[in-house]
């Protein structure tokens, strides 16, 4: 059975997990989280008597490899462990290892293919088995190498006949001899649907701190009440106005050519924002938006300010008290549709999404922030949150 503790940002998820990693030594571990310093700054010199091996920059999977050849207490990144393989899943078979899953990854990724190259792999390139691309091919070589070298490891999924999914192997989480994932807001995450989609099984835990600097796992009690709105001062004024739309800041609403002048005043406003209200050093910044958008946003005193919006589990950025949180998130349709995601939880993901952002800030520290959001709906989101208006399903066992 694999243990969701399930709390939010902060509290002492790690703390515990570092605690436990110590005080079993017996145990074989494998530490997977987002980023390479939380595991070098963090999770190594915390736990010297478990002697971590730490994958080379260039060498990472190699190297995870061969920590698990031989048997060694392994830190990785989510980027590394995605990779795992058959030879992988193999080995984890008999070596009874605990993983220990720092924040959930993408096991589900929707890879963007015109149609007309999807028709080509299928018409020439390969074929469809159990609803698994099969390459056939095997001379090939072109700019479709990396779909050929997935398929080779039964990692694609053909879904409604049009459409790659890259799927990470469910089997890999029944080879461990336990599991935890520590994360918040599970039930609104894809992870969670991609398990039940395979049947599999988990419990609710939460972290208590049973004495100063102890760390103990107690059933989730499933209420998600939260105290953080003395911290939290949204900032309420015309600057709002250009995410009222619903659509407004989604990554269509960003990629719309007739969006250019929304673009060059959305930019105004941050600067605005950031610098005309509050007056705030880059010191004290940190500000998001899409992928491929940060050069059309950033501006004079925040440029270099710039946190990607899906950045997790990492303390860099925790002085940071002037946030702004500049996207309006959907998943998806593909991955939405394939793990059966409703549209309330949709925006329940949207929302989990926005928290694990906000907290990189000075928040995570008992700090208070002002934050600006110009969507609308992102807006209400953390209002409703904010107001303890939010309801999960926390069953046991699904």
């Amino acid at each position: 059975m694999i243990k969701v503790i399930d709390s939010v940002m902060g509290s002492n998820k790690t703390n515990w997990a570092i605690q436990y990693m110590n005080d079993n030594p017996h145990k074989k571990f494998m530490y997977i989280t987002p980023y390479n310093k939380e595991l070098s700054d963090r999770v190594i010199p915390q736990c010297p008597n478990l002697k971590f091996r730490f994958a080379r920059e260039g060498q990472k999977f190699a190297d995870f490899k061969d920590s698990l050849i031989k048997g060694h207490n392994i830190v990785a990144t989510h980027e590394c462990f995605k990779r795992a393989d058959t030879e992988v899943e193999a080995l984890l078979e008999t070596s009874g290892y605990t993983l220990i899953l720092d924040e959930v990854f993408d096991v589900v990724v929707d890879i963007k293919l015109a149609k007309s190259d999807v028709d080509l792999i299928l018409n020439s390139l390969a074929t469809i088995e159990e609803n698994y691309l099969v390459w056939t091919d095997e001379t090939y070589e072109g700019e479709f190498s990396n779909i050929k070298q997935m398929a080779k490891l039964r990692k694609i999924l053909v879904f409604d006949d049009s459409f790659f999914l890259w799927l990470f192997p469910i089997e890999l989480f029944q080879k461990f001899s336990e599991v935890y994932i520590m994360t918040y807001l599970f039930p609104a995450q894809v992870q969670k649907h991609y398990f039940d989609l395979h049947g599999i099984q988990y419990e609710y835990y939460k972290v208590s701190e049973t004495t100063p600097k102890h760390y103990e796992l107690i059933p989730h009690d499933g209420t998600i009440n939260n105290d953080f709105k003395a911290l939290i001062n949204i900032y309420d004024g015309d600057l709002n106005d250009i995410g009222k739309m619903n659509n407004g800041l989604t990554k269509t609403w960003y990629d719309k050519p007739s969006n250019k002048a929304n673009l060059a005043k959305l930019k105004n406003h941050i600067r605005n924002f950031f610098r005309d209200i509050h007056n705030a050093k880059f010191k004290d910044i940190i500000w998001t938006t899409y992928k491929g958008y940060k050069e059309k946003l950033k501006g004079d005193g925040y440029a270099s300010s710039f946190v990607e919006c899906n950045c997790r589990a990492t303390n860099v950025y925790g002085d940071r008290t002037y946030v702004a949180y500049c996207v309006n998130l959907h998943q998806r349709p593909m991955i939405k549709r394939y793990v059966n995601m409703s549209t309330e939880q949709e925006q329940l993901w949207a929302l989990s999404e926005m928290l694990q952002w906000i907290w990189r800030s000075a928040i995570r520290n008992g700090q208070r922030i002002t934050l600006y959001i110009p969507s609308k709906r992102m807006r209400e989101l953390l209002l409703q949150w904010l107001n303890n208006e939010i309801q999960l399903d926390y069953s046991f066992g699904k």
